[in-house]
């Protein structure tokens, strides 16, 4: 896979969560997105497939792969200047 990719450790707060929920809650995913990754992508835990319905232990690796977006057949890119309010590894704010 290609997209987007997340990859976090499950603490001992999220013991015993599903994975939709840790997806949701730690991660920040929206369900819709959820979706999208269920259909289209994949989540491994420890390298393995798993169902958005299985339980978390403590130390699981969660790796989830987002699919590839496919641009608007409309959408046009333009020249321009943007100006970066705020960066970081993670996050770019325009």
């Amino acid at each position: 896979m290609n997209g987007f990719q997340l990859r976090q450790t499950v603490t001992d707060i999220e013991d015993g969560w599903r994975v939709s929920h840790f997806c949701t809650t730690r991660l920040g995913i929206s369900r819709k997105m959820l979706v999208s990754i269920k259909n289209h992508g994949d989540i491994t835990r420890n390298g393995h497939h798993v169902n958005v319905h299985d339980v978390l232990c403590v130390g699981d690796r969660v790796h989830v792969f987002f699919p590839e977006e496919t641009p608007a057949p409309d959408m046009v890119a333009t020249e321009g200047e943007l100006d970066i309010l705020f960066e970081d590894d993670w996050l770019l704010v325009v």
